[in-house]
């Protein structure tokens, strides 16, 4: 049985309340889902679930502790083949990826956890969900997340 952990704390930014909990259940759909209904028990809407699903080749090297030169040259094909597209341009010199993307990459590539990748989509899946304002959260992310680790365990 593995155990997500997130944390809980309330703090206001730009007109918005971040909500950062702790919760501890047998999968990260789990806790994703329990906070989610928590929150909508307490009276306020979800808008999205973080980490940030767009990254830079910056926020990829924190995520996986290598480093933005190694990022960069994956992204160019100098270090592996079809590292994913950037899915957005800020500028000619900011792409952003999608964060699931990359990190399916990754990890079919051994540079990231089986987890961590499981992480990525079910933050994907949640945000997608809420988006439509599907109203079984919790089933979404199972069902979807299990048709994932199937593809993840035919790469």
């Amino acid at each position: 049985m593995s155990l997500a952990s997130l944390r809980l704390a309330l703090i206001r930014r730009k007109g918005h309340i971040i909500v950062d909990f702790a919760r501890e259940a047998t999968s990260i759909s789990a806790a994703i889902a329990s906070a989610v209904a928590n929150v909508k028990t307490a009276g306020a809407r979800v808008d999205r679930v973080e980490p940030d699903p767009l990254v830079s080749l910056a926020d990829i090297a924190a995520r996986t502790h290598m480093s933005r030169a190694a990022m960069t040259q994956y992204s160019k094909g100098q270090r592996g083949q079809n590292f994913p597209s950037p899915v957005a341009r800020v500028t000619s010199d900011s792409p952003l990826w999608d964060w699931s993307s990359v990190a399916k990459w990754l990890y079919q590539h051994k540079k990231l956890s089986r987890e961590e990748a499981i992480e990525a989509e079910a933050v994907r899946v949640a945000n997608a969900a809420i988006e439509k304002r599907a109203p079984k959260l919790k089933e979404s992310l199972q069902s979807e997340l299990a048709a994932y680790e199937k593809t993840l365990e035919a790469a």
